[in-house]
């Protein structure tokens, strides 16, 4: 842990005295000096770190009597010169040392409290935990997304520059506009408007992106979404989003041709691509909405793999339940679990899919479900809305 902002010493402020030469009854008054003479305090501790002749001429009477005065320890710290700092600074002097100094992510003190009361002002989210003068992950990310919108360096780290943007009493957000990230390359460490933008679009066309959803910040998650998706559509995936990639993803253009010819036709059907892992709904042969699935495949249950396969063909919804319990693995929750076959395949969210998505496993195969059809859980709940006992289902690889 580093911090550049200097630290409160704790113990007996008299303990000082033996480690500054020159100290008389000067320093003694100013140590001792009375609570309800401040300004006395300071102008004692400025004149003592002048030289001896300029000393004699201070009047005594700034001092107190004796009888009023307590140990009050008004200093911070010990410099090795023997000059004495004095915790008394104003506001702005704080503000402006603090302006020189360049904080990280995992620094402490004063002056990240005072970046965070900054970014607090300029619309920051630090969650719970607000001011607390930790820069921790959250701060950086703050710090990031005020980067970002204010054209700055996008790295994290509280410079010069990004003390001066937040210190200009400027309330204005820059946010780029749409088109403007359309010629950004966003790629993973990639944070702020234009990041987020990217993700919005590839949850639009059914990609997974976990419990952070559109977060502004283009991780691993978003970098194998972006892969995914370029895989779909025979583009190079390589998880950056470039010019080819935008425009593929703004075209809206789905690839619906290689889906069963009964998911363009009249009524509503839940379509299930196996091979892309995504489950394409329509209403009257009209596309509505793309989902990221998690069909059939390896999983762990008491500590041994197993390899259920989900049914293909053409189905229709027959049960629905809105709290449902699997019997079979151990009580898992299944929500708005909406059943296409008489042997126990539906459509239900599925928690674990929400937070670890199609993840491979330790044996290299690709996790999957018991034989349903896993969704995130909003998802789930949005089909439960939108789809119905009736309803036609096509499952196909």
């Amino acid at each position: 842990m580093y911090s550049h902002c200097p630290l409160q010493k704790e113990g007996n402020a008299m303990s000082h005295i033996k480690k500054i030469p020159r100290l008389g009854m000067w320093l003694v008054a100013a140590v001792t000096i009375s609570l309800a003479s401040p300004s006395a305090a300071s102008a004692a501790l400025v004149h003592e770190a002048k030289p001896t002749s300029e000393v004699a001429a201070v009047t005594t009477s700034a001092v107190p009597s004796p009888a009023s005065l307590t140990v009050a320890a008004p200093f911070q710290k010990v410099q090795p010169s023997g000059v004495l700092v004095a915790s008394a600074t104003t506001k702005q002097a704080k503000a402006s040392s603090c302006a020189s100094v360049t904080l990280y992510q995992g620094n402490r003190g004063k002056c990240v409290k005072e970046l965070q009361k900054l970014l607090l002002k300029k619309g920051a989210n630090l969650a719970s935990y607000g001011a607390d003068g930790v820069f921790g992950k959250t701060t950086y990310k703050a710090v990031r997304k005020y980067q970002d919108r204010r054209g700055l360096k996008v790295d994290g780290i509280a410079g010069r520059q990004t003390w001066g943007e937040l210190r200009r009493g400027n309330s204005t957000i820059k946010t780029p506009s749409k088109s403007s990230c359309y010629s950004k390359t966003i790629r993973r460490s990639s944070s702020g408007t234009c990041a987020k933008e990217a993700q919005k679009l590839l949850l639009k066309n059914g990609e997974w992106l976990g419990a952070y959803g559109a977060d502004g910040v283009f991780g691993s998650v978003s970098a194998r979404a972006t892969e995914h998706y370029q895989d779909r559509y025979g583009l190079a995936d390589d998880g950056i989003i470039g010019p080819k990639t935008w425009k593929k993803l703004r075209s809206g253009k789905v690839k619906t041709k290689h889906l069963n010819s009964k998911c363009f036709s009249g009524g509503s059907w839940a379509c299930v691509d196996i091979s892309d892992q995504i489950t394409y709904v329509f209403k009257n042969g009209k596309l509505v909405k793309q989902m990221p699935s998690r069909t059939g495949g390896s999983f762990k249950h008491k500590g041994k793999w197993y390899q259920k396969k989900t049914p293909t063909g053409t189905f229709s919804v027959n049960r629905r339940v809105i709290d449902e319990v699997s019997n079979i693995y151990e009580d898992a929750k299944m929500p708005h679990s909406q059943y296409f076959t008489y042997r126990g395949h539906a459509f239900h969210g599925s928690a674990s899919f929400t937070s670890d998505g199609n993840y491979i496993n330790a044996k290299g195969k690709r996790q999957g479900s018991g034989g349903c059809v896993n969704l995130m859980l909003r998802d789930a709940k949005w089909l439960w809305s939108n789809f119905g006992k009736g309803d036609g289902v096509v499952v196909q690889k």
